[in-house]
């Protein structure tokens, strides 16, 4: 089977030769240690190795100073928001106190398209193996941000 066949059976619960694979995004810090463990000199090497099926393409998202998609609402209620990293669920957020459903028109949502780089997103997309599922990565983290919203205790 192709990754592309072998992914696609295996989540319409098909029969596979083997179930499909993905390595993940794997932390920064963990990469080197990989690299190390499985004798290869970089990520695309290791996926390699690993047969992996998956791939993903990581959509750029330019806005400083994060540039990462899953910060990209800034709802701490002072000061400037945390990396992925920094952010809490328990601080007070931007619409902690708010009680009427009209103030959400003051916070200042960012329209992704001042901020999405689509040729970067499909150079990297091309970079990948033709066999291979490319997946785009472009999230948000809803229960976190409902919780940097609202407060943890008023989510």
């Amino acid at each position: 089977m192709t990754p592309k066949e072998r992914f696609f059976a295996t989540i319409n619960n098909q029969t596979v030769d083997r179930p499909a694979t993905w390595l993940g995004l794997p932390t920064p810090d963990a990469i080197p240690g990989l690299l190390n463990y499985f004798q290869v000199g970089s990520v695309a090497e290791l996926k390699t190795k690993l047969n992996d099926d998956v791939w993903p393409v990581i959509v750029p998202y330019n806005n400083e100073p994060f540039n990462d998609i899953g910060c990209a609402l800034d709802f701490t209620k002072d000061g400037e928001g945390g990396s992925q990293d920094e952010r809490t669920l328990t601080a007070p957020g931007y619409f902690e106190n708010m009680t009427d459903p009209a103030a959400v028109e003051q916070f200042p949502w960012p329209d992704p398209k001042d901020f999405l780089d689509v040729d970067e997103a499909a150079r990297r997309a091309k970079e990948i193996p033709a066999d291979k599922l490319r997946m785009g990565i472009m999230w948000s983290a809803h229960f976190q941000d409902s919780c940097s919203a609202f407060g943890m205790e008023n989510a």
